[in-house]
């Protein structure tokens, strides 16, 4: 359809590009955090870690396996407090080589750890202080180790620095390295305000050295000015943006979270800013706006998915030129008898482009009647019912052949048109939107939204995206509900219907859900149920039985 075909030239020339020629701003770096260390972790106390294990081989049929494990894991850790959680430390050093890394172990008592190790053949000696040494086997470098604070401080003594590191003046509490409330199964901390800025400077000097080759040896070859402005102008700000990273951020998180009653897993990174800097200003910001598409998912929802993202300002002022430009220019590559038509296409996108805002959402809904899935996806688009227009323009210059595939006016939604197409090639009977899926497309003032599925299901799934409203949420979110979805993956992976009902009974939750969240710090989540685990394993089975 020679209507469809004019979106391409739009879209794609917009985004064949990449930030002013001057030079980056030289940051000032604050004064280095020496009250933490530059990496903190923390390990789940080892009594739970077994209660974990047992959780998860019992989840993939493994029980026996574990319970196998245990007489020789069991003498290995009597010495050990189980209820403390573990931890390891490191201080960076301005060179990187010269880190040193700290080992805490809680132990039970110090005659119970020592009567361990000679167990185990390692032989520790005591020296000045109550600094013992050992090296175990085949280890080129001996450890150092002491006990304080019901824990063993343990080093590897490959550094002039790591002597010092464990010295009695030196070391880290457990309070002061393990977060307060963190229940999590693993969690490690960057501290990046703790490290040397004289490793930031060398990290600092490398990015405008690499900015410096990319606009001499990249950059200076695009014959188009605008082009090369805009590529120019993000250059800059993606490496003032990585600045900014390494100047004002105070720390980085990654967790991973297993909690056997709720049996849910989680994977996690939050970032958090120095007060009172760019960085903290930016992501204060983000998700303050609203999202058409954080309103679009419902009940009968498979897979969502939704976003609201702007182009920085920098961008945006070297983006419009370029934009007025392809405006201006585009529409002359098209054929002599389409350029009217894309012209005005590109004319109707330019309030859009320019608004540097990109808001949508999508959705996947079903199964249906027989076990096909529907898709809507809704696009935030100034002043969208001019796109309608020239619909209808397209539509009455098309041959007879061509009428066919499109009923225009094929339902309405109030005083919104719905129109429904054939959508070529899509006669699998496998295919996840049925063998006859059509398309459906409506435009209102704001907003263009498409549905692919079986046609019923197509245009009720347009309807209700007319009906969607701007609202709050996150960044980003996508959410998928294994039961739903099951159905649907049946056609192309048998099996996976027995697999969702074994591993997510009712009660179960089966959704997998990941969401990115601006405010006092970034955060970024990935959560599901446990129960993921025993899903992947039942469909590898079903594949290897087929």
């Amino acid at each position: 359809m020679r209507f469809m075909k004019l979106w391409a030239p739009a879209i794609v020339g917009v985004f064949v590009s990449l930030s002013s020629a001057s030079a980056l701003p030289v940051p000032k770096l604050p004064p280095e955090a020496t009250d933490k260390p530059s990496i903190a972790v923390r390990v789940r106390p080892i009594g739970e870690l077994l209660k974990d294990a047992a959780y998860i081989a019992k989840m993939v049929g493994q029980e026996e396996v574990f319970e196998g494990m245990k007489p020789g894991i069991d003498p290995m850790i009597e010495c050990l407090d189980l209820r403390k959680a573990v931890g390891f430390y490191a201080k960076i050093g301005p060179m990187g080589v010269d880190s040193h890394g700290v080992l805490m172990l809680p132990v039970k008592n110090q005659k119970d750890f020592l009567a361990t190790l000679a167990l185990l053949n390692v032989v520790a000696t005591e020296g000045q202080g109550g600094l013992f040494t050992m090296t175990p086997p085949g280890s080129p470098f001996p450890v150092l180790f002491r006990f304080a604070n019901g824990y063993v401080y343990a080093t590897v003594r490959n550094t002039p620095e790591a002597e010092a590191g464990i010295a009695l003046g030196k070391l880290y509490a457990p309070e002061a390295i393990f977060k307060q409330g963190d229940a999590s199964l693993f969690s490690v901390t960057f501290n990046v305000d703790a490290l040397p800025n004289e490793l930031k400077r060398k990290v600092l000097t490398g990015l405008e050295d690499g900015v410096r080759d990319v606009r001499t040896d990249k950059l200076a070859q695009e014959k188009n000015p605008l082009v090369r402005a805009f590529a120019e102008t993000m250059l800059e700000e993606v490496a003032t943006k990585v600045q900014s990273l390494i100047v004002d951020t105070q720390a980085v998180t990654l967790r991973v979270d297993l909690d056997r009653v709720k049996e849910d897993v989680g994977l996690s990174m939050n970032l958090t800013p120095r007060p009172n800097t760019n960085l903290a200003s930016e992501l204060a910001t983000l998700g303050l706006g609203k999202s058409l598409g954080a309103g679009l998912a419902t009940p009968t929802s498979m897979i969502s998915l939704f976003g609201n993202a702007a182009v920085p300002a920098a961008m945006k002022k070297a983006l419009d030129p370029l934009i007025d430009d392809f405006v201006a220019q585009g529409w002359k590559k098209a054929k002599a008898d389409e350029q009217p038509y894309a012209k005005e296409l590109l004319e109707i996108l330019a309030p859009t482009l320019k608004a540097g805002i990109l808001d949508f959402g999508a959705d996947f809904r079903g199964p249906t009647a027989n076990d096909n899935a529907a898709m809507v996806v809704i696009v935030a688009v100034k002043e969208a019912d001019k796109l309608e227009a020239l619909v209808r323009k397209v539509y009455g210059v098309l041959s007879e052949e061509e009428k066919k595939d499109i009923k225009l006016d094929a339902d309405k939604a109030g005083a919104v048109a719905v129109h429904v197409f054939t959508i070529k090639d899509r006669h699998d009977e496998n295919d996840i939107f049925g063998p006859n899926a059509k398309g459906a497309v409506a435009f209102r003032k704001d907003a263009v939204v498409f549905a692919i599925g079986p046609v019923a299901d197509a245009i009720a799934a347009v309807k209700s995206g007319l009906e969607t409203t701007p609202k709050s949420g996150p960044v980003m979110e996508g959410v998928a509900a294994i039961r739903r979805f099951a159905p649907v993956m049946e056609k192309k992976d048998p099996g996976s219907v027995a697999a969702a009902k074994k591993a997510y009974p009712p009660g179960i939750n089966d959704e997998y859900r990941v969401t990115v969240i601006g405010g006092q710090s970034l955060d970024v989540r990935f959560t599901s149920s446990a129960r993921i685990i025993q899903f992947g394993m039942l469909l590898e089975q079903a594949r290897r039985n087929r």
